[in-house]
């Protein structure tokens, strides 16, 4: 039977935001700057929120509706409110482990790294042992091809946060388990990069010299370019002046997540110095919610 939808929301929200206020809001509402976007992007995210907030009101049980719902509010740099939406559809799906990979990713966006451990903890072990599934892409790529899953998503982001967290172990683990879900090259691609990182920040720079073997430099990729390119970095052994032209040249989410991998390139190679620079002039930058952002900001903080 369906549910009365004003009551019920009313309630379910309620009680997100008495769960979400005993959680550790570590960005609070309203100090973070919104994403950069051009008129017409936000345009048509506005529109799509709007759809998605309809569909969700028609029947605020069904998952997938407030995980669109979610997902659209995160677009458009409502971090809070998304994490509210999860909160309300892990109250109704608590077995539902979309919900903890989903807030996990948006406890990263808000430096919220214990918390989104936590949750995509939680969300690897509910899918443990079961078949995986491709996960669409709200914003899709020029090819409208989505390249991730439910289980390389909750694994890549798991990962991220350890990283973020220097738990380079436990990230290490995490990274070659999201490995074992990638099956296309830009899935392979990005959790590459990151693993190779891990390796190199637990100083095991002969494993990750015999990792990089693994990696084709030549691979067609659709939307991962970017971390291909911070592989071959290490792979050519590149001239650091020329790959700081190539970061010059770079603009946007690109410029943030190419940075940060040539920023820590310069470290790998004893510029500290030059490191600093890069970070300083991503953190310059607009892509505050960009995984290459917040690593360099976590860079800058230790």
């Amino acid at each position: 039977m369906r549910l009365r939808t004003l009551p019920f929301l009313f309630l379910m929200l309620c009680q997100a935001l008495a769960l979400t206020a005993q959680s550790p809001i570590c960005v609070p509402r309203g100090s973070h700057p919104m994403p950069a976007l051009s008129d017409d992007a936000r345009r048509k995210m506005e529109l799509d929120l709007k759809r998605a907030q309809v569909e969700a009101s028609l029947d605020p049980s069904d998952p997938e509706a407030l995980i669109w719902l979610g997902r659209r509010l995160g677009y458009l740099g409502r971090y809070h409110d998304a994490i509210e939406v999860y909160t309300i559809g892990l109250q109704i799906h608590p077995e539902d482990a979309r919900f903890f990979r989903h807030r996990g990713h948006r406890w990263i966006t808000l430096r919220c790294l214990d918390s989104a451990v936590g949750d995509l903890r939680r969300a690897a072990a509910l899918v443990k042992g079961r078949p995986d599934d491709v996960e669409p892409d709200g914003m899709p790529n020029q090819k409208n091809l989505p390249t991730s899953t439910l289980q390389s998503n909750i694994w890549y982001h798991l990962g991220l946060a350890l990283y973020l967290r220097h738990d380079y172990r436990a990230a290490s683990h995490a990274w070659r388990e999201c490995l074992k879900v990638s099956k296309n090259n830009d899935m392979f691609v990005s959790a590459a990069n990151w693993h190779h990182l891990t390796l190199l920040r637990m100083g095991r720079r002969g494993v990750a010299r015999r990792f990089l073997r693994k990696v084709d430099p030549d691979m067609e990729l659709i939307e991962n370019a970017d971390y291909l390119a911070i592989l071959r970095l290490y792979i050519d052994n590149s001239d650091p002046s020329e790959a700081r032209k190539a970061f010059e040249s770079r603009e946007g989410l690109s410029s943030a997540s190419f940075g940060y991998g040539l920023g820590c390139y310069l470290l790998m190679r004893g510029d500290t110095h030059g490191a600093r620079q890069i970070f300083d002039r991503i953190l310059s930058g607009g892509q505050w919610a960009s995984f290459g952002y917040i690593a360099a900001e976590a860079e800058t903080n230790r």
